[in-house]
Parts: structure tokens; C-alpha cells; sequence
């Protein structure tokens, strides 16, 4: 069951301070969820890496595994396959 759910008001990606190596780290736990907007802009900010961290935070639990589809589409297959599960 999700409690928040995560959007940029709560962590504005496109703000140079909070820093892409922190996002993990920032306090999003599992049993909160990530908006389609935060996702959309952490993959409009940081590109490939950006589509690479979608994928870790499906396996966190952070997303769901429809929405990492959703927001990657065909590319889901392709990154998925290039990141390591953190289990």
C-alpha cells in the first residue's frame, strides 16, 4: 500500500542541489510511490541515466512494474537488461 506519493514538490529534480547520486538515498522508501511527473523529469534531466535509475527504482519497490513500463515504453526491454538487480 502506498502512504505519499513522491512528486516534485517533495524533491525538485531539476534543482542543482539535490544531487542524481543521492536519490536513492534521499528518503523514498518502499512503501511510498513516485509520481509519473518525478519520473518523467528524472529521465528529462538525466537521459540514459536517468531511464537506468527508473529501472532501480522498480526493483526498490519505489515504482511499479506497469509504471516503469508505461513512462520507458519500448525502452523498457533495452534498460532493463542493462541494469544489475540490487537485490
Amino acid at each position: 500500500m502506498i502512504i505519499k506519493e513522491i512528486t516534485l514538490q517533495d524533491w525538485d529534480v531539476y534543482d542543482d542541489n539535490n544531487k542524481f547520486e543521492f536519490l536513492a538515498l534521499q528518503g523514498i522508501k518502499p512503501h511510498e510511490g513516485l509520481s509519473d511527473e518525478f519520473c518523467l523529469a528524472v529521465m528529462d534531466k538525466y537521459g540514459d541515466r536517468g531511464k537506468e535509475e527508473i529501472i532501480r527504482m522498480e526493483d526498490r519497490g519505489q515504482i511499479f512494474l506497469r509504471q516503469a513500463q508505461r513512462l520507458l515504453g519500448d525502452e523498457y526491454v533495452t534498460f532493463s537488461r542493462r541494469v544489475p538487480v540490487e537485490r
